[in-house]
């Protein structure tokens, strides 16, 4: 049997059982986007918990460069933030619940769309606010950083008098 007869006939035998397979990631492939995927959302859980505190060296380095933030129909970026962290009331406490929806990732870029629901408390309030949020998320070696959030409020209608 010729080399060329010989490769034909194994992709006739061998293809119907291995085609199936292709298409899919390996286990191993399939662990380790698993693990990515937790990453991506721990890099977003660790911005939201330093940006709580007044540590703004630990915040930023949670953020990329370039980052921007999308809030209040305003393009905003890590000054604003600082500025929101320095100006925080007495007694300032921030509880976060995230329920994220979906986590892609393409290289070294991940996207996150999820929503975030919130606690937000001082010496003379409490309020629970919602949003929904999408993040875009660069790795940086072995880390990844917020590049850009979009961030939209879920308002709770108010009862009617």
């Amino acid at each position: 049997m010729r080399r060329r007869e010989f490769v034909a006939a194994s992709a006739l035998m061998f293809g119907p059982a291995i085609a199936p397979a292709l298409g899919r990631q390996s286990a191993s492939q399939a662990g380790s986007t698993a693990v990515e995927t937790e990453a991506v959302k721990q890099a977003i859980a660790d911005n939201y918990e330093l940006y709580r505190g007044t540590d703004f060296e630990k915040y930023r380095a949670t953020l990329a460069p370039d980052y921007v933030l999308l809030e209040h129909g305003q393009l905003q970026g890590v000054a604003d933030d600082e500025e929101n962290m320095k100006t925080r009331p007495a007694g300032f406490r921030r509880t976060d619940v995230f329920d994220f929806k979906s986590v892609t990732i393409e290289g070294t870029l991940a996207f996150a769309v999820y929503f975030l629901a919130s606690e937000i408390a001082d010496d003379k309030r409490q309020v629970q606010l919602r949003w929904l949020e999408s993040a875009i998320l660069r790795r940086s070696g072995y880390r990844w950083l917020l590049a850009l959030l979009h961030s939209t409020r879920i308002e709770t209608p108010k009862p009617s008098a």
